[in-house]
């Protein structure tokens, strides 16, 4: 898929010295992949310190759809210590919709029909602006991986 390996582990130790792990599974200090495992991440499923995808897990945890983590930010759901997102639960919950937890915060006041127009609404803008993340990622990849010589 996209020219790229199956699976691509790399971590700056290893004797290539390089610590990008590109696949369709990745795993390494920072990993690009549809699942993605490292300090860093970015893809469809990732789990790591800080990742960014469509189902994210982890410290810093960013998705659009459902994010876990310390700190989550997600498009539909977030769980975490602090959540921000669509519906939020966490011991700081701020969300559009309906939070739950200990300090929450809902930022919205709307009847009960209007909610889930905005869901749609806010899943359709986040679902763009993650399509438009990962296509100049994947060509920003393509364009370094050609202008390489091996």
């Amino acid at each position: 898929m996209w020219g790229w390996p199956l699976v691509h582990v790399a971590f700056s130790g290893d004797s290539t010295g390089q610590a990008l792990a590109r696949g369709v599974i990745a795993i390494g200090d920072v990993a690009i992949g549809l699942v993605a495992i490292g300090g860093f991440a970015f893809g469809g499923v990732t789990i790591a310190g800080i990742g960014a995808g469509v189902f994210s897990l982890g410290g810093l945890s960013a998705a659009l759809i459902m994010a876990m983590g310390g700190i989550a930010f997600g498009g539909v759901l977030a769980v975490g210590a602090v959540a921000f997102g669509g519906f939020a639960l966490g011991s700081v919950a701020i969300d559009l919709v309906a939070a739950a937890g200990a300090a929450q915060e809902t930022l919205l006041d709307v009847p009960a029909q209007t909610i889930s127009v905005l869901r749609f609404r806010a899943w359709a803008l986040a679902t763009a602006v993650v399509t438009a993340a990962v296509a100049a990622v994947i060509l920003r990849l393509r364009n370094d991986s050609s202008k390489r010589v091996d």
